[in-house]
Formats: C-alpha cells, structure tokens, sequence
C-alpha cells in the first residue's frame, strides 16, 4: 500500500516481468533484474526510459532484530526525475508511517 494501488503482478523471479500500478497513478513495468525474496529487488521501468529501482533491506547496526530499507532510483535523462523523486519520497513517508502505526498498536 505504500508504493503501490494493487498488487499487480508482483515482482517475480529474475527475468520475468513486472507490471505495478504505483500510488501515484503511474505505471511501473520492466523486468525484474535481481530478487532474493523476501529482502531484496531490483527492477528496471519502462516508463522512465529504462530507469532501475532499487529496494533492499539491511540488518539494523543498532538492534539485530530490525532491517534498514534502503530505496535507489538510477535514471537516465530522465526529464521529469524531480517529479518522480517527490513521489518516491512521498512513497517512502506513507511507508514510515505505516511502520510507526505498527509499532505504536
């Protein structure tokens, strides 16, 4: 829910096909480049002129049991990239506090 509509296809094994309705109202289709589940994924998008998302999760230095996320966007002449960078942002917000609900229930 923090970085998409639906569920889409979901991100499958590396190779397949990815087709995602972002939050925003954006589509995201590519391929899945790297996938180690449920951790970590790397896709390209189409609409962004081949641009990779990155999503992975790290171990917390400060507290074994929880996990970093790290989110990388790499385009490529890319003319609407501050747009897309405010959505991803946003994305990223909507997702912290989801997790901060999660903590405080």
């Amino acid at each position: 829910g923090w970085l998409t509509r639906s569920n889409g296809t979901g991100i499958g094994e590396v190779g397949a096909e990815v087709a995602l309705d972002l939050a925003w109202g954006s589509p995201l289709s590519g391929r899945v480049l790297a996938h180690s589940p449920p951790r970590d994924a790397l896709i390209s998008w189409r609409e962004t002129n081949q641009s990779v998302l990155a999503l992975r999760t790290l171990p917390c230095p400060d507290a074994s049991a929880e996990r970093l996320l790290i989110a990388t966007w790499s385009s490529w002449g890319v003319s609407h990239s501050e747009a897309i960078c405010a959505q991803l942002e946003a994305a990223l917000q909507r997702l912290a506090r989801v997790l901060e609900n999660r903590v405080s229930a």
